[in-house]
């Protein structure tokens, strides 16, 4: 038996992000808003300078509690157009 990587044995990032969204089905209820304050709320306390938001989406808003204003404003400059 010969010894392999361990990055031989884990599937790669885009694959696993292909059959992630292979698997999606939208529904018309998409918070994508919310879903980009959470994410930029949670990169704040990120310990790395180098940072990325990956945001797959089925569409637009339709569903957010928050609003471009909101984000903009909050995290201390405009972000969204």
């Amino acid at each position: 038996m010969t010894a392999q990587s361990s990055s031989a044995l884990s599937p790669t990032v885009p694959t696993i992000c292909r059959v992630a969204c292979s698997r999606l089905q939208g529904k018309g209820r998409t918070a994508l808003l919310d879903a980009i304050y959470l994410g930029l709320s949670e990169m704040r306390s990120a310990r790395n300078n180098k940072r990325a938001l990956l945001i797959i989406s089925d569409g637009g808003d339709n569903n957010s509690r928050y609003h471009e204003k909101d984000i903009n404003g909050w995290y201390g400059r405009r972000i969204l157009n």
